[in-house]
């Protein structure tokens, strides 16, 4: 029974990963969510009567995007923005201000607008309050 018991508690879906955790948090601060993959960026608007949960979920599952097109960092230029990314190899974006979570590090991190977050950060902003 132990062994089963371990391989459901490590089984997939079955913990937050640090992407969920990074969904949540950006569909919590924010209305708008693109989400990058190669070249292309698919683009979520938070529905004026959207539940966050709901929005996290659409974003988590990436279901029914209301643009998706070419990704262009410098559309990122004089944003504020929360960014969770694998590799931080997107160029330095002038004027770019918010937060970066990156696993791997990239030219990005010579944007000096962006406060870092490590993963223990990200995870740290779920902890139940005192």
């Amino acid at each position: 029974m132990l062994a089963s018991d371990v391989l459901n508690h490590f089984a997939p879906g079955a913990r937050a990963t640090l992407g969920d955790l990074a969904v949540a948090t950006a569909a919590a601060t924010t209305d708008q969510v693109l989400i990058r993959s190669g070249s292309t960026v698919a683009t979520y608007h938070r529905a004026p009567d959207e539940p966050v949960a709901t929005f996290a979920t659409r974003i988590r599952d990436r279901h029914h995007p209301d643009h998706t097109g070419p990704f262009d960092p410098a559309d990122l230029t004089d944003r504020c923005a929360f960014l969770a990314l694998l590799n931080a190899d997107l160029p330095a974006v002038p004027a770019l201000t918010g937060t970066l979570y990156r696993l791997y590090p990239g030219a990005l991190d010579s944007t000096s607008g962006l406060d870092r977050l490590t993963a223990g950060d990200l995870v740290a902003r779920f902890a139940p309050e005192a």
